[in-house]
């Protein structure tokens, strides 16, 4: 997943995200309460960043319709303050995002990932970890959530399945292969 990204503030990591160009990363709008000032990208593991794959923030640009999670719309664009490019000690890659809207099929396979807490209130963890979760039919996820599910979000994951993503996991991807490769959509 060379295309993930850490979302940091002067305190570490506090979001997911993952490089859609050379110098933006997309991840959560919510994630601006946490104000960010950097990303990590080109590492699977937090303790071992070095200079090379830490980007300061130049410019946050949320969706213009976004107040807060329950209304939908929850993304924020990250300008980089410099391109994010490969060397022959750091693998960066971008993900393309969906040009049309896509529709996925109930109960199809995708992945979720990030470097957020493993138990509820944990902490964030040092290795990104990965995980294979189903996309849930709309209702079903709208009537577990008691309605606060927005009508513009992919639901997926488990109930009672101890898989899926937590606190430090907003912003990052979901990646579902698809017939034209791999699709994102997000958390």
């Amino acid at each position: 997943m060379l295309y993930m990204a850490s979302v940091q503030n002067k305190n570490g990591h506090v979001c997911g995200g993952f490089l859609v160009s050379e110098d933006f990363v997309m991840t959560a709008a919510h994630c601006d309460d946490q104000d960010p000032t950097s990303v990590v990208l080109g590492t699977h593991n937090l303790k071992k960043v070095n200079k090379d794959m830490k980007y300061k923030v130049k410019k946050k640009c949320k969706y213009p319709s976004y107040v807060n999670i329950a209304k939908g719309n929850d993304i924020m664009l990250l300008k980089l303050s410099r391109k994010a490019r490969s060397s022959k000690k750091v693998s960066i890659k971008s993900i393309q995002i969906p040009i049309r809207p896509i529709k996925l099929k109930d109960n199809s396979t995708c992945q979720v990932a990030g470097w957020g807490s493993t138990i509820t209130r944990g902490l964030s963890v040092a290795e990104l970890r990965v995980v294979d979760v189903p996309i849930i039919n709309l209702k079903t996820c709208q009537k577990e959530w008691y309605n606060k599910v927005p009508a513009n979000v992919i639901c997926a994951g488990g109930y009672d399945t101890k898989k899926g993503i937590c606190q430090g996991d907003s912003g990052g991807p979901l990646v579902c292969k698809g017939n034209l490769g791999f699709w994102n959509c997000f958390l």
